[in-house]
């Protein structure tokens, strides 16, 4: 049966996280990874109250060459020049049929939210981490088929936030009983930010909940 594992890994312990120093009250979510060649690219949003200064301080950090692709209000999307399959601990994933369903970044430590095809995998990859000496703890175990009441479903706090105002709102009913600009309002965020959170949210929750059900192909 497809398990998920929700493990918080120490910074210095993972190539990532050496690379990546985040500012403190700042979050890093991973976007999406881009192939280009043989090179995994990863785009990260920082998100922080003063984004510029935050992502000129990890650019003055981080050891790599990185390109801001777009800033939205409290938001920056930055493309990383470095293959991620380097990376020690994403590595281990792909060699344990891990699948990510995301990635949150903090000073104190890095979210993952992984699936794998089994339990055997998932034990095959903890053993992973314990021989490349990366310090993890587990912050939750369960299968996609029976997730509890207590799970986060693959959302962000602000993810969760956003769609269930947008659920008790009426934004998604037939015909539409609230604009865009009055669930943005709410948060003190751009339209354009909303409907960001929002279509991660989605692909969050379908990720975590109904993708993990179906076979790997």
């Amino acid at each position: 049966m497809v398990v998920i594992l929700k493990v918080r890994v120490v910074p210095e312990t993972f190539a990532l996280g050496r690379v990546v120093p985040v500012p403190e009250r700042a979050r890093i979510e991973l976007e999406t990874l881009v192939t280009r060649g043989e090179r995994s690219q990863p785009y990260l949003w920082v998100v922080a109250p003063d984004v510029e200064t935050t992502v000129a301080t990890i650019r003055e950090r981080t050891s790599v060459d990185l390109t801001v692709v777009e800033v939205i209000e409290d938001r920056a999307l930055l493309a990383l020049d470095w293959d991620i399959e380097r990376g020690d601990l994403f590595s281990g994933i792909r060699a344990c049929d891990g699948r990510i369903l995301a990635v949150t970044g903090a000073r104190d430590g890095w979210e993952f939210d992984v699936r794998f095809p089994e339990h055997a995998a998932l034990l095959e990859f903890k053993r992973y981490c314990e021989d490349h000496d990366i310090d993890f703890t587990v912050k939750r175990i369960y299968y996609a088929t029976r997730p509890t009441v207590d799970d986060s479903f693959g959302l962000t706090e602000r993810q969760r936030e956003a769609l269930e105002l947008a659920v008790r709102e009426g934004y998604y009913a037939v015909p539409r009983r609230c604009r865009t600009a009055d669930l943005a309002e709410r948060f003190d965020i751009s339209e354009q930010a909303l409907l960001e959170r929002l279509r991660r949210g989605i692909v969050n929750l379908v990720s975590a909940t109904l993708l993990p059900s179906e076979p790997d192909r």
